[in-house]
Order: structure tokens, then sequence, then C-alpha cells
């Protein structure tokens, strides 16, 4: 359910005095509830709407107002090319005189520049079934099937012609943007006859609660190599094979040639050839024998440590790849005095002020995304930290709250404007170059693949295929309480749901992710961050909590920590979760041993630190109205080649070589006699391999891995985690697997 609430305004059901209460509506209301629809009749195409996601008010004709075939209808105008109009989405509402009375369902051509005009279509005979009562509203789709090209209109008309009381009432959007709403007024009942604005009747109404379900129409048709745009039946009847995901013959989809990928061959047409580093050979028409070259190795920079990796392996765990560095040797990752000692007195290191209110940060090879609010998307050169500057910015349509960057794209929860796409090949003019709208707010983004998750805080977490930048689609969702933000790992999304603490939903299915585990938080789940197999989540009032996801069906707080204002974001490097605690600035927490994480220090910020990232050996804070705050890392002697390191008892464990390729040394120390478990995992915390789970004496130990899964499967190139439990604690090492 979906509560509003902006003024304290009475319920009334008002009815309109003048032309023999013809028209009627419910009376202003700030207080409706709108029912998620239990099933939807669509299962193509994506919802198109012009309200803004409340309803303030509902309408309806009565009496003389409703004769056929369709005076005292209702209906909403868009324009989306050439479409498959899939499905109706009415949202309506009744007060008790709903006895089964009949809808018929239209689809009239025009309604954007001009007045509606022919019936492009219709369903007769429509039964709503389960009508909320008002102030509840609830959504109700009917599938209509009814190709159109340009501007159309959808509406319906309720068959209860002169008979009495309406049956029910179609929602109205009073404070939304301007949409195209229309009804269709009767002859003879005192207003102007024909197509017109409801506005005329019940006063200012940007739209109505009427959308549409629609996909393309006409697509790419494969006959051989030649590709024709055509309709599904104009390409079967042809003997084709039609592509509905492809709108364009340019690039043609209908050509299959090699792709490379990090040295790998596959046959596919180019516009299926994505990734990193990914190429299309429109010369070369077979894999065998495999044509594509090695992927090069480069310095990958993470945590401030150098592994010669390809660009794929890198970015794929977190690490900075770097074209121009062959060698690690010197490590040209390490910038020794730029990390801090939190326990000290750190120093902010450089800040700009933004033109909005920054609330959200990503950052990538020396820029910083900042999603602005207001201020759409803004994009920072941070390769000086002390001085950075602004380069470039996109205003969004709605308030840019969170920002995910992959490739060339960066993706902006847009809060009431669902998901927007920016091209940023050129940071320094981000254009706008795809969305597709949510139901509710869209507060958080997090991207992996061909896939961006979009955390709604009014609906849940949708998942929207980005194979085409262009148009995105959302192809699946799973209802929750009021996410908030989320990062995604493997085939789990760990959401922070607010009042439900955090929400691990299997993605493996995008179609139909489920959630299969979750654990209450103290307070308000606001953020989270997943490292070595925990859930370090923002708990708002109750500070940083510490939650083991090593069983993503069933996780469990591990421990937690208090900071002194709210916790409303998190990132974790290393052994440090960095929290953003609103009016106390940065909270810098060390978590290597997650029973028991301790506060090193803080940082205190000009306004509210509401978002946080990491790009080493800097950390780069959202603050709100003081814009983006650049602050030093917390130094963490693992990641420093210069420091004096000592096994301590947070610290216990070491692997050889590092990065390996075929055997693993895993040496540890342990004070006292007593049980030990150690194991490793992948980076989404799940179990690759046990090592050990029994008891040893005081004294060092070595274990060995030889690279396999539990079923003797080798595994593959990137980044594990190694870790080890005593009863002193818990530590993680990273090992680097190179094939």
């Amino acid at each position: 359910m979906r509560k509003f609430m902006l003024l304290l305004l009475p319920l009334a059901v008002a009815v309109v005095a003048a032309n023999a209460s013809n028209p009627v509506s419910l009376g202003y209301s700030t207080e409706t509830t709108i029912s998620e629809p239990d099933t939807r009749a669509c299962s193509s195409g994506a919802l198109h709407y012009n309200h803004n996601g409340s309803f303030e008010n509902g309408y309806a004709w009565q009496y003389d107002g409703v004769v056929p075939p369709y005076y005292g209808c209702f209906g909403e105008a868009y324009d989306l090319g050439a479409v498959t109009v899939h499905c109706g989405a009415y949202w309506l509402t009744q007060i008790g005189y709903f006895t089964g009375q009949r809808a018929d369902c239209y689809v009239w051509e025009g309604g954007v520049t001009r007045p509606p005009g022919a019936v492009v279509g219709v369903v007769t005979g429509v039964l709503f079934s389960g009508i909320a009562y008002w102030p509840s509203i609830s959504q109700h789709d009917v599938d209509l099937n009814i190709d159109v090209t340009g501007e159309f209109t959808v509406g319906y008309w309720g068959n209860w012609p002169g008979s009495g009381p309406c049956g029910w009432y179609v929602a109205a959007d009073l404070d939304g943007e301007q949409g195209h709403p229309w009804t269709n007024i009767a002859p003879g009942i005192g207003y102007p006859t024909g197509w017109q604005d409801p506005s005329i009747v019940w006063g200012y109404t940007p739209a109505l609660g009427i959308g549409v379900w629609a996909g393309l129409s006409a697509a790419a048709c494969c006959q051989g190599d030649v590709c024709t745009i055509s309709t599904e039946s104009e390409c079967t009847g042809l003997g084709g094979e039609w592509h509905p995901d492809c709108a364009s013959c340019d690039p043609n989809p209908c050509i299959a040639r090699v792709c490379c990928t990090d040295g790998v061959c596959s046959i596919v047409p180019e516009h299926e050839c994505t990734g990193i580093d990914a190429e299309w050979h429109s010369e070369w028409t077979s894999c065998d024998p495999n044509p594509c070259p090695p992927p090069p190795l480069r310095a990958c920079c993470l945590l401030g440590e150098c592994t010669l990796l390809t660009r794929s392996v890198c970015e794929g765990t977190g690490g900075m790849w770097h074209l121009d560095w062959e060698t690690c040797d010197p490590n040209p990752c390490w910038q020794p005095g730029d990390c801090d000692d939190y326990a000290g007195t750190p120093e902010i290191v450089g800040s700009v002020e933004t033109p909005g209110t920054a609330i959200g940060v990503a950052v990538r090879e020396g820029l910083a995304y900042v999603a602005d609010y207001r201020s759409g998307l803004q994009v920072i050169d941070v390769t000086d930290p002390a001085s950075p500057q602004i380069v470039g910015g996109v205003d969004t349509p709605g308030g840019a709250a969170n920002v995910a960057v992959s490739g060339t794209h960066a993706y902006v929860a847009d809060y009431g404007s669902g998901l927007q796409v920016i091209d940023i090949t050129d940071p320094r003019s981000p254009q706008i170059v795809g969305s597709v709208d949510t139901w509710g707010w869209a507060n958080g983004v997090a991207v992996t693949g061909a896939y961006a998750y979009v955390a709604d805080s009014h609906y849940g977490l949708y998942v929207i295929d980005i194979t085409d930048p262009y148009s995105p689609q959302i192809v699946g969702s799973v209802n929750m309480c009021y996410p908030y933000r989320l990062v995604v790992l493997g085939s789990y999304a760990y959401v922070a749901d607010e009042a439900c603490g955090l929400q691990v939903v299997d993605i493996t299915n995008p179609a139909n992710p489920r959630i299969v585990g979750g654990v209450e938080t103290p307070a308000q789940a606001m953020d989270v961050a997943v490292s070595g197999g925990y859930a370090c989540v923002a708990a708002w009032t109750s500070g940083l909590q510490v939650i083991d996801v090593t069983n993503p069906a069933s996780p469990q707080i591990a421990g937690s920590v208090d900071t002194p204002d709210c916790a409303d974001a998190v990132t974790v490097e290393g052994n440090y979760a960095y929290v953003g605690d609103d009016h106390s600035g940065l909270q810098v927490v060390d978590i290597r041993n997650p029973q028991s994480p301790q506060l090193v220090g803080s940082l205190d910020t000009p306004d509210r630190a509401v978002g946080v990232a990491v790009s080493w050996p800097s950390v780069y804070v959202a603050d709100c109205a003081s814009g983006l705050q650049i602050l030093p890392a917390q130094c963490d002697p693992a990641s420093n080649p210069d420091a004096d390191y000592q096994i301590t008892s947070t610290m216990l464990l070491r692997t050889y070589p590092n990065p390996g390729s075929g055997q693993a040394l895993i040496r540890f120390q342990t004070r006292d006699e007593g049980p030990v478990r150690a194991g490793v995992y992948d980076l989404a915390g799940r179990l690759v391999r046990e090592l050990s789970d029994g008891v040893f004496g005081a004294g060092v130990h070595e274990l060995s891995w030889d690279e396999r899964d539990g079923a003797s499967r080798a595994v593959k190139a990137g980044i594990y985690l190694i870790r080890l439990s005593t009863a002193e604690g818990t530590t993680t090492e990273r090992l680097v697997i190179l094939r």
C-alpha cells in the first residue's frame, strides 16, 4: 500500500450541484491510498502514465451525462510512436454503488495536439472486479492489443446510461505535471459538448488515472541477412524471424559476426556485442580458430594494491584499471601520505559546491558523478583532490537521488521520474539518452551487466534491461516496504528497506526477482554495502549494523556500533566502513571483527553527509547544501607496503602467492588453542570451498587451496575472500586468481 499525506484535509464526497448532478466528484483529499494490483493482465510492454503517482479526487458522469456509445467517457492521451497498446491501465475507486456494471475500453486516434478522433479499437463488456472503496484506489489492467502510430487516447466508458448512480470513479491527479486528460460531454446538460478537458467541469486537473502498457509494434524482421521493419504478423507471414527488441536495422541485427570480449570469441549480431572492451568484427565469420587477440594485462589498483589483470576482471571486482601501466614494480597504486589516521585529527582535502543538493555520489577514473537532486547530475574532475572542478552537468526531470556508473553511461535514480540513462562519453556534455518511469519514487540504483536495479520507495525493487540505453525496459519487480538504497553482488541484491530492515533478493531470473531472506534492523535501514560475507547497513538512529549474509536465506546481525547522529549512507573499502552520519559528517568504523566493530574516528563536514563513495585513497561525501567534500581514507596497514606489519588479534592471516594461479598457501597464527574455521568465499559472500573446521594449537599454521570449488571445479579468474574465524574473531584476506 502507498499512502500520501500532503495536507490534513477532511474527506468528503461532493456532488457538483449544477446540471442535474450529471458530473460528480468525491471531493479533494490528500489521504488516498493506492492498492498495488495483486496481478496484472499485461505480460508485455512498459507501463506509461501521466499522473505523478498520487491522486486527490475521483470523477464520474451519471444520469443524462452517460449516453452510448461513449458520451461520459474518460481518457488520457499519449504519443509513443509506432507501438502496440497491449493493455489499458485504469486507477478506479467506488463508494458502494458498484453492482457489476460493465465498461467499454477504447483507443481513439489523436489526443495530444488535437482532440481524440476516430475509434482505433474497442473491447466491450469489461468487468472491473475488486474496485477499491474511497479513499483507497485500485489499478485495473485490461488486455487491448491494438496497434497505433503517433498520438492516441486510451480510456473507458462506464455502461450505466440514465440508470442512476455511477458504479465507479476514475482517479484524478490534481498536483502533478500536465498530462492530456479528456472527457466526452453529452449534449444538453449545460456544458460544451464533445471532447473537453475535465478542468472545465471539475476544476484544474493535470491528469487522470488512465495509463497504457505499450511496446513496439514494428521491429526488425530478419530473412537471412536481410533486415526490414515490419509487424510480427507480416514478418512471420514472410517466413522471417521477428526481433521485438530491435526497432532499427542500423546496425543490422540479422548479420552475426565475430565478437571479441577479453579474448573470448562469439558469433552475435552487432547490437549484442556489448561489455567492457567488446569489439565486433564484420569481416570475421568463424571462431575456429579463435581470431580474438588475448586481452592485455595491466595494472589494476584496489585499495592501494597493484595486480596485473584484464580490464573486465579488474573493474568487475571494483578496481581501477590503467592501460598505460604495464608493471606493478614499483607499485603505481600506492600514494603514501594521501590517507590519514582517523584516530588523530584528519582534515578535509578539498571541496566544491554544487548548484543543487548533493545526496548521492559515484567515482570512476578521476571523475565524481554527483546526484544533485533538483540540479540533476553534476560531473566533477577530482584528479586533483585539493581542487575539484565541475566540468559538466545535465538536469533531470525529477530529483537526482542516487547514481551508478557503468561503461559509457551514468544511471540516475531520479525520484519521481524513475531511471534516467545518461551518456557520459564526453564528461563536459553529458546527455540523457533514455529513461523509464517506475511506480513511485526512485531513490537507489545499482548496475551490473545488462541490468539496472532500482529501489523504488513506494513499490519495491525494479529490474530494468539496459541492453539498449536508448530504450531501457522494466523486465521484473518485487514488492517491498520502502526500499531506499541497494547493492548488487553476484546473484543477489541486498536492499536497505527502511522499516523492514535488510532484504536479500535472488535476481538469478531478472523477470522474477524473489525475496529469499531478510532481517529487521533496530531502526530504518537507509543504505547497505557488502564485503566478505557481511552486509554493513546504515541503520539511521541505530548506527552501523554488521549482518552475516553467508546464508542469504537467513541473514543474522553479527555486531553493531552506534554513531553520533543518524547513519544515512555507507560504503566499505578494505577493513573499514565509511558511514555518512548526517549532521555528524563521516564516521570511520573498523570492521575486521564483525562481531565487535569499532569506531576509529570521524571528520565532520559543513552540512549533512548523506552519500559516500571511496576511490582509494580518498573518500567522497555528498554533503547536501555543501556539495562534494573530499576526505582522506583511513590508512590500512595491509595496503601499505612500507608499514611494519605484525600479526595481532585481528590480523591473523596471510596468503601466498597473491596474485596466484594454481595453488594458494594460507598462513595464519593463533594465540591459544581453539576452534578455527577457514573458507573461501566469492565477493557476494557465497561459500566457494571450506578449507578447515577443526581445533588448532597456539602458533603459526598453514593451509593450502588448489583453487577449486567444493565440486572440484577450477574457479574463474577474479578476486576471492579467504575468511578465518577463531575465538578471537573473524578476519578476511583478498586473494586474486589469474588464469
